[in-house]
Order: structure tokens, then sequence, then C-alpha cells
């Protein structure tokens, strides 16, 4: 196993633990919410659809990237899954600040991207698959 497997590996597992960590964790701020958004109670139903959508988002591009990894023509799916995490974490940072859910999507993003970079490039099936 080469070191651009092993990140991407690295990277789809973060993903795929930060997701599972990040559903599990509704049950912690769910109720401090509720009591929040007494005077609101619709947007108690907005939060726990975006927190489920985040949660359920990252599990299924980790699967995604790991699947890939394993593809000889994989690297471009990859390379447009890195950007997921990269930008999550950019809108993380600029709103919610340094936390730990921010670092984990960057380094996830970083190891994604570079394990996408070290993948070899597709190889055509057929020379008469080349248009130009």
């Amino acid at each position: 196993m080469n070191f651009g497997r092993c990140l991407l590996i690295a990277g789809g597992a973060i993903l795929l633990v930060g997701g599972m960590l990040h559903g599990y964790g509704y049950r912690i701020v769910e109720p401090k919410f509720a009591s929040a958004l007494t005077s609101e109670p619709h947007l108690l139903g907005v939060f726990k659809a975006l927190w489920w959508a985040f949660a359920v988002q990252f599990v299924v591009v980790g699967l995604i990237v790991l699947r890939a990894s394993r593809l000889p023509v994989g690297r471009s799916v990859i390379l447009l899954c890195a950007l997921i995490p990269g930008v999550t974490s950019i809108l993380m940072f600029h709103y919610i600040g340094v936390s730990i859910g921010p670092v984990m999507n960057a380094v996830a993003s970083l190891c994604i991207l570079a394990g996408g970079f070290l993948m070899p490039r597709a190889r055509e099936s057929h020379p008469a698959s080349r248009m130009w």
C-alpha cells in the first residue's frame, strides 16, 4: 500500500468517524437548543435537519473516499470529495472558530487532497476512446 492510499484511508476514516460522532453528539446538544429556542419551536426542526444532514454527509463522503481509493480511476472522484470537507472547514472556522470539528474537517480534506494527487492518473481503456 502506497503513501497516497494511506492518506486517503486516513481522510476517509476521519470523515466517517467524525460524522458518526457528530450524529451521536446530537443527544447532548438537543436539550440545550430546545430550551434556547422555546420562543421559536420551528427552528428546532431546522436545526435538527441541518445537524443530521451534516453528519450523514460526512459519513457518505467518507465511504465514497474509502471506496474510490481502491479504484484505478477514482482520482477525480476523490479530488472532488476533498472539496466538501475543505469548504465546510473554511466556513466553520469563519463562523464557529477553532474547535475540534473544523480541525478534523481540515485535516481530512488535506489528507484526501494529498492522497488524491498522489494517485496515478486514469489510463484510457482503449486508444480509440481518446477524442483529441
